[in-house]
């Protein structure tokens, strides 16, 4: 009786140690939600851009210099992840400044987004808007991106983030953040992301370097907000007869897309929104040896080419 009560109890003590390793072994992380929205356009199957530019507007802001100096962080982000080559100009050009100033009252117009695209030689144009900034702890961040293709106004994705330090997940998220950067001897202590405007910033455009990359390949992603109904709009209005500083008819940022020669609705995520415009023939690429009035010129006359085609049908 005596060797069954010792292996009893040597069962019992095993038992007993298993279930106190268990207790302190290491549990898989629970996935945190994104503290920010993404939708993706349907755009973005046949339209990927190659060259962006990256254009900041302050929004709600009132320091304008930390907006420069967090979009160049943002610009490194980006480059990091490969999706396409980043174009930073200068803020003084007068079409950028156009481009700049409307994108604060939420409207682009086809005539600036054209003279971009000549100017820059990019397929598209993002639109970083911060509404919310506060450097001390609890650090806080909102940020708006708009990717909006500069051949016919078309938004290709759009992201809307809100990082609070308060919140138990940016916690988390900013002290993985701090444990998978490159320069670790900086990050002594993983609190040192919250407590630093500059490091806050570097982790909120991480972030959204992410969300961009999601936006570009996930294909479910979908839009989280309702979207208004295409409108309709008459005329048609030459690219080169309007100047950059004033800003002609506005583009809508949720359904329609209102361009100076006609209306493309974009699809909703779901596959409706509309009927079906044909996009026509390829406009003509710019040109190093022709003015830019020449190419505005050629631009306009398929524009007009494709839209005459567009109605036959």
């Amino acid at each position: 009786m005596r060797p069954a009560s010792h292996v009893r109890q040597w069962l019992l003590f095993a038992g007993v140690l298993l279930q106190l390793v268990g207790c302190h072994a290491n549990k898989l992380p629970i996935p945190v939600q994104p503290p920010y929205t993404v939708y993706r356009s349907p755009l973005l199957l046949t339209m990927a851009p190659r060259r962006v530019l990256l254009l900041p507007s302050c929004g709600e802001m009132d320091d304008e210099g930390y907006m420069e100096h967090w979009c160049r962080l943002f610009a490194v982000e980006l480059r990091s992840v490969k999706l396409f080559e980043v174009v930073t100009p200068s803020l003084t050009d007068p079409c950028v400044v156009a481009c700049v100033e409307a994108s604060k009252r939420g409207t682009y117009s086809e005539a600036t987004l054209a003279a971009v695209r000549l100017q820059y030689n990019v397929d598209a144009v993002m639109f970083v808007r911060m509404d919310d900034f506060f450097p001390y702890w609890p650090p806080r961040m909102a940020v708006t991106t708009n990717l909006v293709e500069t051949y016919s106004g078309g938004v290709l994705s759009s992201i809307d983030g809100n990082w609070d330090g308060r919140d138990d997940r940016i916690q988390l998220l900013a002290k993985e953040f701090a444990q998978h950067m490159t320069v670790s001897q900086d990050f002594s202590d993983p609190d040192l992301v919250l407590n630093s405007p500059e490091y806050f910033g570097k982790f909120v455009a991480h972030q959204l370097a992410i969300a961009t990359a999601r936006a570009m390949f996930e294909e479910t992603v979908v839009e989280l907000r309702p979207t208004a109904p295409p409108q309709q709009t008459a005329g048609v209005t030459s690219a080169n007869q309007q100047s950059c500083a004033t800003p002609p008819p506005a583009v809508s940022l949720t359904g329609a897309v209102e361009t100076n020669d006609q209306v493309q609705p974009t699809q909703q995520p779901d596959g409706s929104g509309g009927e079906e415009i044909p996009r026509g023939e390829e406009l003509p690429l710019p040109s190093p040896t022709e003015s830019a009035a020449t190419q505005a010129a050629k631009i306009e006359s398929q524009l007009v080419r494709n839209m005459r085609r567009s109605l036959r049908l």
